[in-house]
């Protein structure tokens, strides 16, 4: 399967992970950052912030902000790459006990960063040019 090529969210279940997970981290070599975070150490929205801000490298700190995240998801320049994969394995724990929180995190990701990277960068960035940017939620 060639997930590169699209931007969408991938629901899979830990089979079928690991049957595509040789072939999704050869994209590393094509340049595209892969980002991998484990849903059993998230619990609060807080945590999912620091969590993918340090694994994606922002150049500061949100300070638990949403509105610094999707800056800085939304931007994502400093890694220098052609696309970007979030992996969120574990999934059905991620916020397990917060569901209000985890729909706003989903909302934030399909609503906001997907439609970023898949069409509105190039009406938002001079010269801004469209990158894959895939989800893949694994339980």
């Amino acid at each position: 399967m060639d997930i590169i090529k699209l931007n969408q969210v991938l629901i899979m279940n830990s089979e079928e992970f690991k049957g595509e997970k040789k072939s999704l981290y050869e994209y590393e070599k094509k340049d595209i950052f892969i980002a991998d975070i484990n849903g059993n150490f998230i619990q609060s929205e807080d945590d999912f912030i620091e969590q993918t801000q340090n694994i994606f490298r922002f150049p500061s700190d949100c300070h638990n902000n949403w509105d610094g995240y999707i800056d800085w998801m939304t931007d994502l320049d400093w890694l220098h790459k052609k696309g970007y994969v979030l992996i969120i394995r574990n999934f059905t724990q991620l916020l397990s006990r917060n569901i209000i929180a985890k729909r706003n995190i989903m909302d934030i990701l399909i609503g906001n960063v997907l439609p970023f990277w898949q069409w509105e960068i190039e009406r938002c960035i001079v010269d801004g040019k469209r990158k894959p940017f895939i989800l893949i939620l694994v339980d």
